[in-house]
């Protein structure tokens, strides 16, 4: 019949409609999850890099200060992938970091 289609439209969940018609250059890729929609929301901006963790298998995760949210309940451990849009804030942080290296090796000298 030809309701099939319809039916098929009407059982794609909205998430994942406005998702592809956010930007049409996804069409093609792979729908996301719902919680990867979550995710993407975009009034979050990264304030700042805190720290650095390595998990299991080698990944980075980074602890993350979001804009506007002071509260420290608030920073979520980020893996690499998920920042590609704040890569400048990560290599500051890894340099700060290596700076701090370096003052800490020539403190502990004597």
């Amino acid at each position: 019949s030809s309701g099939i289609n319809a039916d098929y439209m009407g059982s794609i969940p909205e998430f994942i409609l406005k998702f592809y018609e956010e930007d049409l250059t996804r069409l093609g890729t792979p729908a996301p999850t719902e919680a990867q929609v979550e995710e993407v929301e975009e009034d979050y901006e990264v304030e700042k890099i805190l720290e650095k963790r390595v998990v299991k298998k080698g990944k980075i995760e980074y602890m993350v200060q979001w804009k506007n949210f002071e509260d420290p309940a608030d920073y979520t451990w980020e893996p690499t992938n998920n920042l590609e849009a704040v890569r400048d804030l990560i290599e500051k942080f890894e340099k700060d970091l290596e700076a701090k290296k370096d003052v800490s090796t020539i403190f502990n000298m004597g």
